[in-house]
């Protein structure tokens, strides 16, 4: 391609970035490609300089996000039909006029406002995304509950001289929370737990359905004779959204699906006709006896192999020959792994001491605990999520 050709490219890029055709946005796979060429090319063509600025200033990114969230500004836009300018968003958030101009023409040039005309604001593509309260939460998760891991990492993988420490009472969340684990310090601080919840919430919603991926009648239903068996137990469930998927597909399930959590998770759960609720401790006897077949959904990620071990033990002693496990995680590519999975695997490593797995790193931990995997569907490729169907060896 010459350089007129280029030109021409360019000039449509710039077309698609101010108005993307919704060919694009409604297809997603197009649409995922499209978003992996933009974030691909950006190193590749920038300068030094650039990638210098473009790394040592992402952290106030999230600044932004925080500050906009505790100002409502992304709320108040959101609602309003045209535009506002800097002294009605100031009356309204309480806001000094000059900092806030200087904080909006911030969030202006990330996209996260409209930058109408000089001192006049709109809501941008974004501007709604970032008042969804799941988004808020998950903007302030990872300032207050994250914030300290962040800043501690590099000190902490330093100190233990770059060696894998595999417990969640040494790990980076505990050495920056006075030697507190990070469940127990949630336990500690119900406004930082409530937080938490709520973006994991909304993540549950962004996330694939793995019942669209997953044959579930075949595995978990057929041939099932004894009307009385629990068909599905979800371990460590949280408020109860998969229970609740699985009796939206299958209505007749209802009386057979079984909810477990703490206590304390279980007194915020889903109010659901059908299903049972019972309280447990993951690394105590599992109450459920004989079930069809036990759900594990992102669960062993946050504990490292010792724990998660244990977990599956009390799983394997409750499971009867017909029983089945089903465990719903990431499983990381050999190679090529993507952006968004690694850096999950790097937060739970700074949360718990924990990881998210390669394919070898599963089958040792299903091999040691006693299981053996009969069949992997992977029901978003991307990411590589998967649900891992295990018998008892």
């Amino acid at each position: 391609m010459g350089a007129v050709e280029y030109s021409t490219l360019v000039s449509e890029l710039e077309s698609i970035a101010q108005d993307p055709p919704s060919e694009v946005l409604q297809d997603d796979r197009l649409r995922g490609r499209l978003l992996k060429a933009a974030q691909n090319i950006v190193p590749q063509i920038e300068k030094p300089n650039e990638t210098t600025q473009r790394i040592i200033y992402t952290p106030l990114e999230l600044m932004a996000g925080v500050i906009g969230s505790n100002l409502h500004i992304f709320e108040i836009l959101s609602q309003t039909v045209s535009s506002l300018n800097t002294t009605d968003l100031a009356a309204k958030t309480g806001a000094d006029p000059a900092l806030l101009e200087r904080l909006l023409k911030y969030f202006a040039s990330l996209s996260m406002v409209k930058e109408v005309d000089a001192g006049v604001w709109a809501a941008s593509r974004l501007t709604a995304t970032l008042a969804t309260p799941g988004i808020a939460a998950g903007l302030l998760n990872n300032h207050v509950n994250l914030g300290r891991v962040w800043l501690e990492f590099p000190t902490f993988l330093e100190k233990n001289k770059y060696q894998t420490v595999a417990d969640p009472r040494h790990c980076v969340f505990s050495e920056a929370h006075q030697g507190r684990p990070a469940f127990e310090w949630l336990e500690e601080n119900p406004t930082n737990a409530q937080i938490f919840s709520l973006f994991m919430t909304q993540q549950r919603f962004a996330q694939k359905n793995w019942l669209d991926g997953f044959p579930f009648e075949e595995v978990v239903c057929k041939g099932e004779s004894d009307s009385k068996r629990p068909l599905f137990v979800d371990v460590g469930g949280g408020r109860g959204h998969q229970c609740e998927a699985v009796l939206a597909r299958f209505p007749y399930l209802a009386g057979r699906v079984i909810l477990e959590d703490q206590a304390s998770m279980l007194s915020d759960a889903l109010s659901i006709e059908g299903v049972r609720k019972i309280a447990i401790d993951l690394f105590k006897e599992q109450p459920i006896k004989g079930a069809r077949a036990y759900y594990l959904r992102n669960v062993l990620h946050d504990w490292p192999d010792e724990k998660s071990l244990a977990i599956l033990s009390h799983l394997k002693r409750a499971m009867s020959p017909t029983s089945v496990l089903l465990i719903d995680e990431m499983i990381v590519p050999t190679k090529g792994a993507h952006k968004i999975t690694m850096q999950v695997d790097m937060a739970m490593y700074g949360a718990a001491g924990a990881e998210e797995r390669t394919e070898k790193r599963w089958n040792d931990l299903i091999s040691r605990a006693g299981f053996k995997i009969d069949q992997v569907y992977t029901y978003f490729d991307e990411l590589k999520d998967s649900i891992m169907v295990l018998s008892i060896k």
